[in-house]
This record gives C-alpha cells, structure tokens and sequence, in this order.
C-alpha cells in the first residue's frame, strides 16, 4: 500500500483525501483536498487546502485534520493561543 493510499485510509472519516506529485526531485508533494471538491488529479481543478512537502509534513497535516482543526485557514485568521 502506499503512502497517499494509507494517508487517505486514515482521513477517511473527515471526507479530506490526499493526492501526490513526485517531479523528481526527491521531495513528494502531498495536496490535500477537501470534501466538497472532486478532484481526480493532483493539478486540479482546484488548488486544494494544503500542500505539504515530503511525507513527514503531510503526515502533520493529517493528525491535525484527524484532531479536528480547521487548517485550511491562515495563520493570521487562527485565534491566539
């Protein structure tokens, strides 16, 4: 299994699903979607809500999704702590 396939096994129940880009580069590119978008490919239609570079940053963008935190807001439109 790979890992955009275990990202989307475990973001399932939040509808968000994951997609990836590898250009060569050695850095894979993991963008995220939101429920209300249907997108089959990476490049679109849509920009998509996040994307995170490399597996251990999309990994972190998951568990915050998983947790329930609206992180497809900017940092400057999310409360203070």
């Amino acid at each position: 299994m790979s890992r955009e396939d275990h990202l989307n096994n475990a973001l399932t129940r939040t509808g968000v699903y994951v997609r990836t880009y590898s250009p060569g580069d050695g850095m894979t590119r993991y963008r995220f979607f939101s429920p209300d978008v249907e997108v089959s490919e990476y490049f679109g239609p849509s920009d998509g809500m996040h994307t995170a570079l490399g597996f251990r940053d999309a990994k972190r963008y998951a568990l915050g999704v998983l947790q329930g935190f609206d992180l497809g807001r900017k940092a400057h439109e999310l409360p203070a702590d």
